[in-house]
């Protein structure tokens, strides 16, 4: 999978080679046929008395043609799609008409294959809403430059903090949060993350081995809740600094956690603990970054660079096989799945983690 363009509220980048690609990468040709692509999308949905037209992409030349993601007052999430004389019509229903959430929403196309899926993540509730696309439209590399880079040819909600089109199947639900460089303590001593795999044992917060049931990476937009952050040593434990995605949750422990929040052990994701002393923004900024996970035989958090990290949370994706198959944890077999899932410590709101920081450092 290669991301060709990044539109967000003030910024575009289209790339016919890839974004962060090696410059003498082969570029697609203009009016190549993306067969097999996707959108991954960052709103802030708000409740809505109205239809509200999220992404809404529409030419003439060569031929008709249109995509539009539109929000409807139901909760409803809706792609239309149009190419030529033919139509296209799907519904995504969610539970989010009276709730301010944000969500991240995926759209994937296999041409060949006649199908397609839709989903929609809350990145804050683990909430997940999947859907089936029967027969997509696959989009030229034309009509992706377009959306990207064409005001007239595509307009974007307020509420939508990115879009970016790609050449290949975007994974949906929870994604890997982690520094693939990021040093992993295992029995056998400190090992960097990506070099660690399934059937590999490493070290919980507690010092207890766990045996790693998958290892895997996903390359995304380096925007919105996918901003690299560095968490700086030796702050919370850290024997070195730590980059990671704003919504890879640490463990908390401490005499302040036990006095504000009456629990031994915490967690926060890391963007409510963004400050100016312990986690600030990554550099440098770069339009792709690469993020890694484990996950375990049972839920534990991890000891990154010093840090306890969760490992990867896949309580959203075990309810139902179809939310897996098309997860990052695709590969996976069945009788690999852990027994438990879900962690047993409180996760902290942002406003929770906001005293926590004041507490700290003023």
């Amino acid at each position: 999978m290669r991301w060709l363009g990044l539109r967000q509220r003030y910024e575009r980048e289209f790339d016919p080679r890839g974004l962060g690609q090696d410059p003498l990468a082969t570029a697609l040709q203009d009016d190549g046929l993306i067969t097999r692509g996707s959108l991954l999308a960052e709103i802030d949905l708000v409740p809505t008395s109205r239809p509200v037209n999220l992404i809404r992409y529409s030419v003439l030349d060569p031929w008709p043609s249109s995509l539009s993601l539109v929000q409807e007052p139901d909760g409803t999430l809706r792609l239309l799609m149009r190419l030529g004389p033919r139509q296209l019509s799907v519904a995504l229903r969610t539970e989010l008409a009276t709730r301010s959430e944000t969500v991240i929403l995926t759209f994937g196309w296999d041409g060949p294959g006649r199908t397609g899926v839709m989903s929609a993540f809350v990145p804050d509730t683990g909430c997940l809403w999947q859907t089936s696309v029967p027969g997509p439209f696959p989009l030229m590399l034309r009509d992706i430059r377009r959306m990207v880079l064409d005001e007239t040819a595509c307009r974007q909600a307020d509420s939508v903090t990115f879009f970016a089109m790609a050449e290949g199947i975007c994974p949906t639900g929870p994604m890997p949060g982690l520094d693939p460089e990021a040093w992993i303590a295992t029995p056998s001593g400190a090992r960097p993350l990506q070099t660690l795999r399934a059937g590999d044992q490493v070290l919980d917060a507690e010092g207890k081995a766990r045996e790693i049931r998958w290892a895997g990476s996903v390359t995304l937009p380096a925007t919105g809740r996918f901003t690299p952050l560095k968490m700086r040593a030796p702050y919370h434990g850290l024997t070195e600094d730590l980059v990671l995605a704003p919504d890879q949750r640490l463990l908390l422990s401490g005499t302040e956690i036990e006095y504000l929040f009456g629990q031994e052990r915490v967690s926060a994701a890391v963007r409510h603990l963004s400050d100016r002393h312990s986690v600030e923004p990554a550099a440098p900024r770069t339009p792709v970054i690469t993020y890694r996970q484990l996950l375990l035989d049972r839920p534990a958090e991890i000891i990154a660079n010093g840090a306890a990290v969760e490992c990867f949370d896949a309580q959203p994706l075990f309810s139902d096989t179809r939310l897996v198959r098309h997860s990052v944890l695709s590969g996976l077999d069945r009788e690999e799945w852990p027994a438990v899932t879900g962690f047993g410590v409180p996760v902290l709101r942002d406003y929770e983690a906001l005293t926590l920081e004041e507490a700290r450092y003023g």
